[in-house]
This record gives C-alpha cells, structure tokens and sequence, in this order.
C-alpha cells in the first residue's frame, strides 16, 4: 500500500530541516504502534506478525516542498501546503484503521510548536509491473558492504561506479523477500542499471551523492552517503515490486530507496 500524504504547517514561516527523516520516523512509527497496542487489547493475535514485518520493511519519501526559499538552517516555506510519500506491505484488514489514525494525527518536526497537521490522505494505485521497468528515486538509495582498511573493518557505502553496487542491490532485494515470504523467490534474476543520460544531464555521478544525517542513538548521530538517480530494473517481476512497495537498497524504513515510475 502506498499512500501520499499532504501537509498543512500550524503557522507561516516554517523552516524544514535538510535533514527529516527522524521526524517522519517517528511519525509512522507511533501510528504502527498504536495499532499494535489495539490489536493486544483486544486479543487480536493473527495480525501481530505481520505487523511486526510493516514496522521493519516500509519506506518513505523526502518531503515535497512545492515552493520554497533554502536558507541555512533548512527550507523555508513559502507554500501552503507540503507532501510525501509512504509505502509498505500492510495487511488488507487493517488499511483503513492505519490510514483513520494518520488522518488525526500530527507531524511534529521537534518542537511542539513546530507541527504540521494531515490535510490529505490519497491512495496510490499500484502500476502493472512488468520484468522491465524505469524508475528515479523520491529518497536516496543507501547501499553498502563491510570491508577492511589498516587491519579494521569498516563500511563502505556504494556508489554509482562501484563495481559491487549491483549485485549488493541484488543481494538485499533477495534477502529481505527471504525475510517476508520465509523462502528464496523463483526466479532470483534482478539487475540494477543507472540511467546514464540522466547522469550526464545532471553533470555527472558526483551531483547525485547526497549526505543524509540520521540518529542511531540517542545522542549520536551517523552520516551517511546514498545517491539520488533515473534508473531501469530488469528481472522478476515480483522483485521489482517489492523494491517498489518497502525501498531499493538498505535502510528503507530511515528514509531510503524509496522509488517512483518513468515513463
């Protein structure tokens, strides 16, 4: 299920951080829990299990700033209204109830003053996917492999022009269907190819790496390189569509890889 959610700030002059996915984070993640808590109350045990998997392969988009001014501490607002995107793979029975707790919710962007309120909730139709397909993403792909460097071992993220970067894609895509289906896909073919006339319209593979900072503790927090790109997907189809229902690459429910249609 993928949803598009549009925002309404509580006053003018909102500044949005560069850096947002903890508040989107932190959003989502109320709104799975409270259902959690519902279906405990009420001794609903079926669903548990899967919910459990919406809390760990979802994704969402950057927010969508139709109109603004950057500044030095984020953009400025000089819209009326903002929007993203959200997408898991929730079961049919409790759609209604997740989207009925969105409409009454708040996005609150670190201070209780500073929030914004649900002005629209759409339901986006899911394409007909086929063994080839063109994407660009709507959050940046975050890839990566551990390695060693001076007798340690550290990570190295992935880029456009990494040798590696297909076929980690290929490896996560496959390994997070293991985790969702409890087996090995049928067909495991599923390849990875960057647009290269996007890349040269852009001004190459370096205007595309983007520095996103996310917490991993409370009081730490971890830079990390993903890349934004147009891109084609070939393979199984039914690969194709989970990368395009829980993210394409790693960390998908921090803000990752998350990705649209092209014509």
């Amino acid at each position: 299920m993928r949803i598009k959610i549009t925002l309404r700030p509580r006053s003018s002059k909102i500044i949005i951080p560069f850096n947002h996915n903890d508040y989107i984070i932190g959003f989502i993640s109320q709104i799975l829990k409270s259902i959690q808590n519902e279906l405990r109350y009420r001794n609903d045990f079926r669903l548990l299990p899967f919910l459990r998997k919406s809390f760990r392969f979802f994704t969402f988009s950057r927010i969508m700033i139709p109109l603004r001014k950057r500044i030095e501490t984020g953009f400025l607002m000089k819209c009326s209204k903002v929007h993203f995107f959200t997408s898991f793979i929730f079961p049919e029975q409790l759609k209604e109830s997740f989207i009925e707790k969105i409409k009454n919710s708040r996005l609150y962007l670190g201070h209780p003053s500073k929030y914004f309120t649900i002005d629209q909730i759409k339901v986006i139709k899911d394409p007909k996917f086929s063994d080839t397909m063109k994407f660009k993403t709507l959050s940046p792909i975050k890839c990566s492999i551990r390695t060693r460097f001076r007798h340690r071992r550290i990570v190295k993220y992935l880029l456009p022009g990494d040798k590696q970067l297909k076929e980690r894609i290929r490896e996560v895509i496959i390994h997070k269907y293991r985790k969702l289906f409890g087996r090995d896909p049928k067909e495991k073919a599923f390849d990875f190819s960057i647009d290269e006339d996007y890349l040269k319209s852009v001004g190459g593979p370096d205007r595309i790496i983007r520095l996103i900072t996310v917490k991993n503790w409370p009081s730490k927090e971890l830079k990390i390189k993903s890349f934004d790109a147009h891109f084609t997907l070939t393979g199984n189809p039914e690969l194709i569509k989970l990368a395009y229902e829980t993210g394409l690459g790693e960390d998908n429910r921090l803000g990752f890889g998350m990705i649209q249609p092209v014509e």
